[in-house]
């Protein structure tokens, strides 16, 4: 890299303080968050056009839901008003209470919206879809295949929250959870089996979400032994919904290719929940709920807000404040931020806030939800979570013990096509360690991210970039992260989450304490269809929107051909990743009977930008 001279580099600082003044952090959630976008940080014309049109088909099916005549609605059906979008437009309020405002809860609270059966979640909301089901209201695949237990296990593997299991060893297991003595020989498929050979080979799994007990802990509103539950606003009929902390175990068959779950505990040993298996019938079916309201709380609230959208925010101040606009690492990230301030500020000021989107959905109360999130955003840690280093870690990286583990694979192929491109661009810019500790911009990013940011260990001890190598790790994960990462926690909201019955955000009941419940304990637990109606909708939306793709520079490296050859071997190793993906999905597909798609290349967009 040619550095700059003096004169130059006067220049390039008065540039930057200018620049920096547009930028400044927001501090009211207790995270490093940026507080306004400037004008290199918005979305192209292009994601306007895409968000218009996924809002008018969201409104269309909204409306037929209305002429349908199940529910009676608190608000009346969304009509048009041509005076109010000008203004909506003009204002620069946000769209959705335009084009797809919350209905508000059923007349009568949400007991008169209960379900008779399991399908009327499908029936009386997926409606804007013709005989060959496309359209806005298509049933997603998982529709057909929700009540398997391997697709319970594929959720763990290939859904929404996909990297939360760790292998079972002596010194790796559940706090609350105790096996000892299990049956694992009369759970179906395991016949001839036991759980201290399965532990012993390395075959029993685990998803431990007990720390969900500080979203509800000493809440004098719901006193114990109802401690998890929270009024649901607005209802006329004192109705209350759940969050759990629950921990489940899984197992991979003698010689097999599939992972199923053997037991799930719905809270702490200390309240007294037991253990429930597949073969206690509609009490598993209800521990189930219990199980996936948990691990999709924690999705929204860690997996998906705070360790991709606000992790990546520091990171984008950091960029703009110290990295001149034609230094090569920005002109390398820039692309991958676009559209992130605009929607993680959208996010901070509509979707989390009381009785809004994010609060009608999940069961854990908003003001509970802000201090963990505090609490998981700052104690991430940015290497421990490489792909393959948290793998490693949690025991799930050996595909002989766990095989067929889709997002531990295409994420691995993903690290190395993303990995050997910075690699390869870094050495271009940088041709000696020299060159990089001489590097008076890339330094002070560096120790702003992992300082002012509060992102942990972004920087080895000592701070600041400390040799290519270690740049080329911190690029390829914040590029990952912004990515794939993103992708594979966002998109999957609409092929596995739109369907309630199949991934329930929280319980609307109390977990399951015997045997003997019946179907209608089971349709009591799931949510109402009031919020399935805004599931449906929200998730759509967050969903519907894939603008930009993974790869694509926006005509960066036009001028600079060693860089721009660099980047379509990325783009050729990109659609290697997509062949292998795609044969990958047919094995995947004869086994769980689902394919994995939300980390095909083809799929994800550079940036964080819904």
């Amino acid at each position: 890299m040619t550095l700059p001279q003096n004169d130059d580099q006067t220049r390039r600082k008065t540039e930057l303080s200018e620049l920096s003044k547009l930028y400044s952090y927001n501090d009211d959630l207790g995270i490093p968050l940026i507080e306004a976008e400037g004008p290199d940080d918005r979305n192209r014309a292009e994601w306007t056009v895409k968000i218009f049109n996924c809002l008018l088909s969201l409104r269309s099916n909204m409306q037929k839901i209305y002429e349908l005549g199940s529910f009676e609605f608190m608000k009346p059906k969304p009509v048009r008003d041509i005076p109010k979008l000008i203004d909506t437009l003009k204002s620069r309020q946000n769209p959705i209470n335009y084009f797809a405002p919350d209905p508000g809860f059923v007349v009568g609270g949400s007991r008169g919206s209960r379900p008779a059966t399991i399908s009327d979640y499908a029936d009386k909301i997926f409606l804007e879809r013709d005989a060959s089901n496309r359209g806005i209201g298509a049933l997603p695949e998982i529709v057909e295949q929700w009540n398997d237990d391997k697709t319970l296990a594929y959720t763990f593997l290939a859904g929404p929250n996909p990297n939360q299991l760790q292998r079972w060893t002596a010194t790796r297991k559940p706090k609350e959870m105790d096996l000892t003595g299990f049956d694992l020989g009369s759970i179906p498929g395991f016949s001839g089996d036991t759980i201290e050979a399965a532990i012993g080979s390395g075959r029993v799994y685990f998803v431990d979400h007990s720390s969900l007990q500080e979203l509800f802990a000493n809440d004098p509103t719901a006193p114990a032994p109802n401690a998890s539950k929270r009024y649901v606003y607005g209802t006329a009929s004192n109705d209350w919904k759940y969050i759990y902390a629950p921990t489940a175990a899984f197992a991979v068959p003698k010689d097999g290719q599939y992972m199923l779950p053997i037991a799930i505990q719905c809270g702490i040993k200390a309240e007294g929940h037991r253990i429930f298996t597949p073969k206690d019938g509609y009490a598993w079916k209800m521990a189930r709920v219990c199980l996936l309201a948990a691990h999709n709380n924690h999705h929204e609230v860690v997996s998906h807000l705070g360790c991709t959208h606000l992790l990546i925010d520091p990171i984008v101040i950091a960029t703009r404040m110290h990295l001149h606009k034609n230094h090569p690492v920005n002109r390398l990230l820039s692309p991958h931020f676009e559209g992130t301030a605009s929607i993680n500020i959208s996010a901070r000021t509509f979707l989390i806030l009381p009785e809004r989107s994010l609060d009608r959905l999940i069961g854990s109360k908003i003001d509970k939800n802000y201090p963990f999130l505090k609490q998981e955003r700052l104690s991430y840690s940015f290497r421990h979570n490489f792909p393959k280093v948290r793998a490693a870690q949690r025991g799930t990286d050996d595909a002989k013990l766990l095989p067929n583990y889709p997002y531990r694979e295409d994420a691995s192929l993903l690290w190395d096509a993303i990995g050997s491109w910075v690699s390869e661009y870094v050495s271009i810019w940088y041709k000696s360690e020299a060159d990089l500790r001489a590097d008076y911009e890339i330094q002070a990013w560096a120790n702003e991210i992992n300082d002012r940011g509060k992102v942990r260990d972004f920087c080895l001890v000592g701070g600041g970039v400390q040799s290519r190598d270690d740049l080329i790790d911190m690029l390829t994960m914040i590029i990952f992260t912004a990515g794939p990462q993103h992708a594979a926690v966002n998109f999957a909201q609409g092929s596995d989450m739109t369907f309630v019955p199949a991934n329930p955000f929280a319980g609307y009941g109390p977990a399951p304490q015997r045997q003997d419940h019946s179907e209608q304990d089971f349709l009591n637990i799931l949510p109402p269809m009031d919020v399935a109606v805004q599931t449906w909708t929200i998730l759509n939306l967050l969903a519907g929107i894939n603008s930009t793709r993974l790869g694509d520079y926006n005509g960066a490296f036009l001028l600079n051909p060693i860089s721009e050859i660099a980047r379509q071997k990325f783009l050729a190793n990109l659609r290697s990743v997509e062949s292998k993906i795609e044969s990958a999905n047919a094995v995947r597909r004869s086994i769980y009977k689902l394919p994995y798609v939300h980390l095909l290349p083809s799929r994800i967009p550079a940036s964080i930008n819904i």
